[in-house]
C-alpha cells in the first residue's frame, strides 16, 4: 500500500491514528458524505448518507481487510431532468480495516446506509495467562 492509497481510503480499527486521519480527511473522496463512529473499544458503526439510492442499488464487500461500499444508480428512462441538483452518481467508497474485524451487519434506513463493525480475535491470539510453578 502507498502513501496516496493511505490517503485516498480512511482506517477503521488503527484508534491510535484516527487523529492522524482529520489531518488526512480533507484529502479524501468526499462523495458520498460519511461518518465513522466508535461505538466501543471493539466495535465501530460506518455511516454513510445514501439518499436517493434504493437498497438494491448498494453493495456492501468485505474483501482482503478492505470495506468497499459501492451504489450504483439505475437511470429512469421516463424521467427528463430540467435541473439535476441531486448528487445520486454512482460511486466507490473504501475503508482499510485492521485484522480481524469483522461486519456485524449492515441496514438501511431513511437514506443511511448503517454497516456495523466488531473486532473478533481469535482465540489463538489473544493474551495467555501464564502459571507461575
Amino acid at each position: 500500500m502507498t502513501q496516496l492509497d493511505l490517503v485516498n481510503h480512511a482506517l477503521i480499527g488503527f484508534d491510535r491514528i484516527f487523529n492522524q486521519l482529520d489531518n488526512v480527511r480533507a484529502t479524501t473522496k468526499t462523495y458520498p458524505p460519511h461518518n465513522i463512529v466508535k461505538i466501543d473499544d471493539g466495535n465501530w458503526l460506518v455511516e454513510l448518507a445514501a439518499a436517493g439510492f434504493s437498497k438494491d442499488e448498494l453493495t456492501v464487500e468485505l474483501h482482503e481487510n478492505t470495506l468497499t461500499i459501492r451504489g450504483r444508480k439505475q437511470e429512469q428512462a421516463d424521467r427528463f431532468y430540467l435541473y439535476r441538483g441531486l448528487a445520486m452518481r454512482n460511486f466507490e467508497k473504501s475503508l482499510y480495516l485492521q485484522d480481524h474485524i469483522k461486519i456485524k451487519y449492515a441496514d438501511y434506513k431513511d437514506g443511511m446506509l448503517n454497516v456495523y463493525l466488531e473486532h473478533e480475535v481469535p482465540e489463538s491470539k489473544k493474551p495467555k495467562l501464564i502459571t507461575i510453578n
